[in-house]
C-alpha cells in the first residue's frame, strides 16, 4: 500500500481535484460543506455514486445544499445526534483504490487556509483495509437523510439563527489580570468575582448606595421605552439622558449619576443643534435583546458624524450607552475611570471610544458576575438588569471629579 502523508490544505485539494479526473467512480462523506472548486468539480461529475454531508453545529453552507437540492446521489446528516464528523474521501480507480483519510472537510477552509493534515492511501482494488473505508462510506450514506424541501428551509432559518453564535466563535477576548490599586474590588480577578460578590460590593458604595442610582436607570427606561427615537423625547429628558440637565435633580431624580457631563459645558447647544446625530447613533443599539459588536460599530460610525465630536468625548459617548443598555454598557467618567480600567488592566490614558468594546465590554461580557442568571426580584434583580452601569457604584470616587472635568 502506497502511502502519501499531505500537511497542508492546498495538497489535499489539489489532489483530489486530479482523483475526480482520473476515478471511475468516487463516493465521499464530509462532516462539512461550503463552496469551493472542488464541491463543485464533484458535483457537476458523472462519476459520483455517493455523497454524504453533515450539518452539524449549522457550518455547512446553505448555498452548497442549494446546489445539491434534487441531486439523488448526494444525501445529509440532521444536526442532531452524535456528531457526524468524516472526512472520508474514496476513489475507485480500476485497479486500485485510493482513500483520503485526514481533517480536510470539504469547504474552503479545508481545502485552502486551514491548518490540515492526512493521509492519502492507495492500493489494490481488492485491499481489504480500504474496502472497509469505501464501504463505510456507502454505510453512511444509507443512513443518511434525503435532502427535501422541507429540511433545506429548516436549515436554512437555523443557519440565520445561529450566525452571529457562530461568528462570535471566531473571536477570542484577552482577560488580563487587574492592575491594584485603592480600590478594593480590584484585588478580585475579573474571572473570579461571581454574582454574589459583584452584588455585596455594589451595595456597599457608602457614598451613595445603590438606590438613588437604579432611581436614574428606572426612569432612563421608561423614557427609552415610550418613545421610537431620542429625538422624539422633550428636550428635558434629553438633558437628563445626557446628563447635561442643571441641576440635575428633577422629579425626585439626580440625573447626575453615572456620568454627569454638565461639567463640560458646552454639550447643551451641541445636543439641541445635533439631536438628529445623536438620535441616529442610539438608534443602532437595540432596547432589548442581545447588544452584539455590529451593534456598538454602527453607533460608534454615527457618532462620529457628529462634527463637535472628539476623543474626549468618551465620557459622552458611553454616558448615552449606558442609559439605554444599562446592562452592556459603562459610563467611563474622571470619577470611575482610573478604578474601572484597572478592573480590566486597560491604561486610562488611552482608553477612549475606539477601543471600548475591546478593552471594557468584551472583556466584561466574560466575567461570571456578568453572566450570571437573573436573580428573582427585588432588589438584586434591578442591580442585575443594569448591572455594567452599576460597576461605576463600585468605582466611583468622588475625590476625582471637578467642576473642571470635561467628561
Amino acid at each position: 500500500m502506497k502511502v502519501t502523508p499531505v500537511t497542508k490544505a492546498a495538497d489535499v485539494r489539489t489532489r483530489l481535484l486530479t482523483l475526480i479526473e482520473e476515478c471511475h467512480s468516487f463516493q465521499w462523506a464530509t462532516a462539512w460543506a461550503s463552496e469551493s472548486d472542488v464541491f463543485d468539480a464533484a458535483i457537476a461529475s458523472n462519476k459520483m455514486t455517493a455523497m454524504v454531508i453533515g450539518t452539524h453545529q449549522y457550518f455547512t453552507a446553505p448555498e452548497v445544499l442549494d446546489k445539491c437540492f434534487g441531486n439523488c446521489k448526494v444525501k445529509v446528516m440532521h444536526p442532531k445526534g452524535p456528531m457526524f464528523h468524516p472526512k472520508l474521501y474514496a476513489f475507485d480507480l480500476g485497479n486500485r483504490l485510493e482513500v483520503f483519510v485526514g481533517s480536510s472537510n470539504l469547504t474552503m477552509g479545508g481545502l485552502a487556509k486551514n491548518i490540515e493534515c492526512g493521509v492519502f492511501l492507495n492500493s489494490e482494488s481488492d485491499s481489504q483495509p480500504l474496502q472497509t473505508l469505501a464501504a463505510h462510506v456507502e454505510t453512511l450514506w444509507k443512513n443518511a437523510e434525503e435532502l427535501d424541501h422541507e429540511f433545506l428551509s429548516s436549515y436554512k432559518a437555523n443557519h440565520r439563527r445561529v450566525r452571529y453564535a457562530k461568528k462570535e466563535l471566531e473571536d477570542f477576548v484577552e482577560i488580563k489580570k487587574p492592575t491594584r490599586s485603592n480600590r478594593s474590588a480590584n484585588d478580585i480577578d475579573p474571572q473570579e468575582m461571581d454574582w454574589s460578590t459583584f452584588y455585596e460590593l455594589v451595595k456597599a458604595d457608602k457614598a451613595h448606595g445603590p438606590d438613588e442610582r437604579l432611581k436614574v436607570l428606572s426612569q432612563a427606561r421608561q423614557l427609552f421605552a415610550k418613545t421610537l427615537s431620542f429625538a422624539d423625547l422633550e428636550e428635558v429628558d434629553r438633558k437628563c439622558i445626557a446628563g447635561i440637565l442643571k441641576p440635575a435633580l428633577k422629579d425626585g431624580v439626580d440625573w447626575g449619576f453615572f456620568g454627569q457631563m454638565s461639567a463640560y459645558g458646552n454639550y447643551s447647544p451641541i445636543l439641541r443643534q445635533r439631536t438628529r446625530l445623536f438620535s441616529e447613533a442610539l438608534d443602532h443599539i437595540p432596547l432589548q435583546g442581545e447588544v452584539r459588536r455590529e451593534h456598538y460599530d454602527g453607533y460608534l460610525t454615527a457618532f462620529k458624524k457628529i462634527p463637535e465630536a472628539s476623543k474626549s468625548w468618551t465620557g459622552m459617548g458611553t454616558r448615552l450607552l449606558a442609559m439605554k443598555r444599562p446592562d452592556y454598557f459603562v459610563c467611563i467618567d474622571n470619577a470611575n475611570r482610573d478604578g474601572l480600567c484597572s478592573y480590566f488592566s486597560s491604561a486610562p490614558t488611552t482608553t477612549n471610544l475606539d477601543n471600548y468594546w475591546d478593552r471594557i465590554i468584551a472583556p466584561m461580557m466574560t466575567t461570571p458576575w456578568w453572566q450570571s442568571d437573573m436573580p428573582h426580584g427585588g432588589l438584586e434583580q434591578a442591580i442585575w438588569m443594569g448591572r455594567a452601569a452599576m460597576l461605576d457604584a463600585i468605582y466611583y470616587n468622588p475625590a476625582k471629579r471637578s467642576a473642571n472635568d470635561k467628561e
